[in-house]
């Protein structure tokens, strides 16, 4: 899955597409797409139809 979404998020940098639409991805944190964090020109998230889990839940992960 990390594949596929990293590839969309490298597709949407090198074509400075200012949507990335990620809906229906199975994406259940923000932190499984790779290289998200590093685009800084999007404008507009598409996340529908995922299952993420409370941004809580992701920090106490980390530690």
């Amino acid at each position: 899955m990390s594949k596929s979404l990293k590839k969309l998020v490298e597709e949407s940098r090198d074509k400075g597409q200012p949507e990335l639409d990620l809906c229906d991805r199975g994406v259940s944190s923000m932190l499984d797409v790779p290289g998200l964090f590093t685009v800084s020109h999007i404008t507009q998230l598409v996340l529908s139809h995922n299952k993420l889990t409370s941004w809580r839940r992701i920090a106490s992960c980390q530690v």
